[in-house]
């Protein structure tokens, strides 16, 4: 990951500024999740803007942006230098990687996780 793009996100998600939200990167309530929350810095950077509010499968709704509802789309990942649009990452105490959604969104009894521990993960792992 791009050092400097790093430091937009994680400072991003210290912030204070987002309200966290889960299964979609941005809701009609203006919740956001980690990954919505890269992209949201992403157009802050370039300009542009969220799109209209998209149905999912599962019933949940979520503002599209550049035509992705859930990760972020090419575009952003080739501007953050991710090679993955959910990457990995390792929980301490845990023996398996997580997908950073996992630790969003996830259901098990320590996640998901808050924006700040989120970032601390990132700013060591990617």
């Amino acid at each position: 990951m791009k050092p400097e793009v790093k430091a937009l996100w994680t400072a991003a998600l210290r912030s204070g500024e987002y309200q966290q939200g889960r299964m979609v990167m941005h809701s009609p309530d203006g919740k956001f999740c980690c990954l919505g929350v890269l992209c949201d810095v992403y157009a802050e950077e370039t300009g542009l803007t969220w799109g209209k509010v998209t149905n999912q499968g599962s019933g949940d709704q979520g503002l599209e942006f550049l035509g992705d509802v859930n990760y972020p789309p090419p575009a952003v990942r080739a501007w953050a230098g991710l090679t993955s649009s959910d990457p990995r990452l390792l929980v301490p105490g845990d023996h398996v990687t997580r997908q950073i959604s996992e630790l969003n969104d996830g259901l098990e009894p320590r996640l998901p996780l808050p924006f700040a521990e989120i970032a601390d993960l990132i700013e060591a792992q990617l």
